[in-house]
This record gives C-alpha cells, structure tokens and sequence, in this order.
C-alpha cells in the first residue's frame, strides 16, 4: 500500500525519522508554551477583576463607616451638656451592632475618652498607654488627625499580639465640630482584620476565588511594611515578614501593574496585581501563586513529555520493523521475480495480494495494477470463475491442491 511504502522508504532513512520527531516536539513545545500564556493572561484578568473589587469594597466600607460616625457624632452633639451615660451607652451599642464596626469610642474636646463599648476585647483594640490614661492626647494619630484637618482619618493598627482582632484592624478618626467649626469631640472607631477580611474577601463568592494560597495586602509606600496581608485560603491574616522588599517585585509583560514575586514568607512565586490606594499612600497587592494557577498546565507538560517520549519510542520501533519488512519483501521479490513460474497470493474474496513479475507480465499490467484487484476485474468471467473453482479448493480444504491452469494471453499465446 502507499502507507506501507512510505513508511519503508522513511524507514530507510533515520534522520529523515529523527527530523520528523524533532518538528513533532517544536509543535507540542509551541503549543504548551501558548498554552501558558493563555493561562497566564486569564489569571491576569481574574487578578484585576478582584483588585477592581476590593478597591470599591474598601471605598464602600470607608464611606459606609464615615456615615456612621458622622450619625454618632451628630447625635452626640445633639445631646449635647444633656446627654447621659445611659442614653450615650445605649447609642454606641446599637452602632456596633451594625455590620463591620467592631469598636466604637467618644472623646471629649480635650481627647478623654468620655463613653465606649466593642464587641471584642478593647484592652487588645486599645494601646496600653491609652488604656492606663483613658486619653488619646498624646496618641500621634490622634494629634495628626486633628493637625490634618481632615473631616475623616483612616489608618491601619497593628495589633500582632490580639490574634482575636486578626492582627490588628483599621482605625477612623472623625471630630465633631459646632457650627463655627470649634472641636467638641471625636468619634474612633475600629474596624478588625477579621470583619475587613469577612468583607473584602466575600468576593470568592462571586467567583474570583484567589485559591489557597492567595494573597491580599496592603503595604505602606513610605515604610514598605504590611499593612494587612491576608492569605486568602486559610481565612485569616498570614503572619511573616513585615517589611517588603520593593526590588523583589519583578517585571512582567502585562503591564506596570503586574508583577511576579517571591515570597519571603513562605517561599512561593506569585503574580500580583499592584494598585495604589489612598493618594498613593497605601500599595494595594492581590496575588495568586503559580504553583497553583500552573498545577494542571505542569502536570499536562509532564503527561505531554511521557507521551511525546513513548509515542517517538513507539514510531522508532515500527519504522524499524517497516525497515525489516522492507528487506525482507525486497528479498522476497528478488527471489520470487527470478523464479521460471507463475507465483500470486489470493484471498477469499478474490482478491489479488500478490503477484510475482512473471505473473504481472502474463497479465499485461505492472503489479501494482494488479495487486488489490479481483481477478474479475480484468479476466474473462467465465475464465475468472474457472480459476476460482481450483483456487476456492485450497479455502475449503485448507490442503495444497495441484492442478493446471490455461491462459490465453492478450497477444494470443497460450500459457500453461
């Protein structure tokens, strides 16, 4: 067959066989490779969605929060020299109650802390020098806050020694003010990392799952440290290396605002979307690791190289034998070609298997004509059925016949 040939003419020639192999390889390897950055760019994708995400989830819970002060700090101004301790108490545990605020505390003109109530421990919320002196007077947030201005502060507190706050939280300042703007007070409140991660991690819900071993972050551009670093999977904050190295985060060809890193934490490479928040004072990280994203892409190279490895092994093996096969026809053609008789092979269907030289020249056709062929195709019916009656005896019987057969050629001789 024409297969068969070519594949005996290639097995004849091993370095067209091991040329064959190598183009083989270059497509599985191109096409692996392509499949790594189409994995890659989806990731990409996915990693600012949720950036986008947590960006406006923080935007909200800042604004949500500032709204709920300013309700605090209005109704507290409206008390007025009237309000009671009672009436004050029941005021901030009905805000605390609420979604996402854990801790509430009023402070008077002069930063003395006049009422409170949280919802966790406030001796982990609070500094011990606040504690001891009921008093943020001498807090420097607290004096920056109100040097600032601002109608609203918020800045992260570290709390590494409270593992119920998560670590530390977030904290907001808000001042109340009278009309002619002189300071009557302040309202802080405090938000853990608990409630932050409950909040700014609900986006898995939405089908932007960072995996197990996802991070989310926030890092201080001045001090380079972590803000809040939450491993996505483990559903707490991740404890490690506070200070960031900025020269570990590396270039990558998605854009200023990817890039991929390695953990000093727990030694894993991540690729992370960066994104400033705060007037650039905070460095947003969302990052997914690459043994992760890359698990089933390495497990399919490692199924493609076994089975590219078998499947080369397993074509070298056949040629081989083509190789073998090729000789050993040739030889038999040699052979068989050279003998003075009429030598064919037929099947049960009349079909031509093969046919030796003399046997193609008795027939007039070159023997790939012929072979493949019913001997209908190109004798006399009744002479074509003539021959199969002695022929059709070696089927039934399964024995060697022998008997004589008479042909007349084209040309009008007789052949025996």
């Amino acid at each position: 067959s024409f297969m068969g040939s070519f594949f005996s003419r290639l097995a004849a020639k091993p370095g067209l066989l091991i040329l064959v192999l190598l183009v083989q390889g270059a497509f599985a390897a191109g096409y692996l490779c392509q499949e790594h950055r189409w994995i890659e760019a989806g990731v990409v994708q996915s990693l600012k969605n949720v950036s986008s995400m947590h960006r406006r989830s923080f935007g909200l819970l800042e604004t949500t929060l500032n709204y709920q002060l300013a309700s605090i700090g209005e109704a507290v101004q409206a008390m007025g020299d009237s309000r009671s301790t009672p009436h004050l108490h029941a005021l901030l545990v009905k805000e605390v109650e609420k979604a996402w605020l854990d801790t509430v505390v009023v402070l008077d003109a002069e930063g003395t802390i006049i009422a409170d109530h949280s919802n966790v421990p406030l001796e982990s919320v609070l500094l011990p020098g606040v504690s001891a002196k009921r008093s943020f007077k001498d807090l420097p947030n607290y004096q920056a806050a109100l040097a600032g201005g601002a109608e609203f502060v918020t800045f992260f507190a570290p709390r590494p020694q409270a593992p119920e706050l998560g670590g530390g939280g977030i904290a907001l300042f808000r001042p109340i003010r009278s009309a002619d703007g002189q300071l009557l007070g302040s309202v802080v409140g405090f938000t853990s990392m608990h409630s932050l991660s409950a909040l700014l991690n609900i986006d898995a819900a939405r089908g932007f799952d960072l995996g197990q071993d996802g991070i989310l972050g926030f890092i201080d551009q001045r001090t380079h440290e972590w803000l809040y670093r939450y491993a996505h999977g483990k559903n707490s904050v991740a404890e490690g290396h506070k200070v960031v190295n900025p020269s570990m985060f590396q270039d990558t060809r998605y854009g200023p605002d990817v890039k991929s890193y390695r953990s000093p934490s727990d030694g894993l490479e991540r690729l992370a979307v960066l994104a400033p928040q705060r007037d650039r004072q905070w460095l947003q990280v969302v990052a997914a690791s690459k043994d992760e994203y890359l698990y089933s892409w390495r497990l399919q190279v490692a199924f493609s190289v076994l089975a590219f490895t078998g499947i080369g092994v397993l074509q070298w093996l056949l040629l081989g034998l083509f190789r073998r096969n090729h000789q050993q026809r040739t030889l038999l053609d040699l052979v068989l070609d050279n003998v003075d008789a009429y030598v064919y092979f037929k099947s049960s269907e009349r079909r031509f298997l093969y046919v030796n030289a003399k046997t193609a020249d008795l027939f007039g056709l070159p023997a790939e004509q012929i072979v493949g062929r019913r001997d209908l195709d190109f004798m006399a019916p009744d002479l074509a059925d003539e021959y199969w009656d002695m022929d059709r005896q070696v089927f039934d019987s399964g024995k060697k016949q022998s008997d004589q057969e008479v042909l007349i050629t084209p040309a009008g001789k007789t052949r025996y």
